[in-house]
């Protein structure tokens, strides 16, 4: 069966559907002097960021190439982005989206080990301990 006539939207889809909800967004923020109809369009982008953060946790195969990268791409977009938001190179106050989500993945990860740790301790009690 075909996989896109199962879910009628594919990833790629999401990410450029995410992609111009962002758009929205920073065009809102810069260009049309903070257009609160354009930045709520634009926080529309988060959720099917976040959306598509978890389901590659759940299919990538390497998860600290998948971290490297996120926080890669979250250090290089730092830069553009406090330029336009403070107006200076850098600023601690303010970070981008990016790093949110490289938090999210680490929280994903630990919450993984979390379970398997406790699953693992769970089956080795004896009635004794209960």
């Amino acid at each position: 069966m075909d996989k896109r006539a199962e879910t009628g939207i594919t990833s790629n889809q999401l990410k450029l559907l995410a992609c111009i909800f962002m758009l929205c967004d920073h065009v809102g923020f810069v260009l049309m002097n903070n257009n609160w109809i354009m930045r709520a369009v634009g926080r529309l982008a988060f959720p099917i960021f976040a959306f598509l953060l978890v389901e590659g946790y759940r299919y990538t195969s390497d998860i600290r190439k998948y971290f490297i990268r996120l926080f890669l791409f979250a250090l290089i977009s730092e830069v553009p982005f406090d330029l336009v938001t403070t107006g200076r190179l850098f600023d601690m106050q303010k970070q981008n989206i990016f790093f949110t989500l490289a938090a999210g993945l680490i929280v994903l990860y630990l919450g993984k080990v979390a379970t398997v740790s406790y699953t693992h301790l769970r089956a080795h009690e004896t009635s004794q301990d209960l």
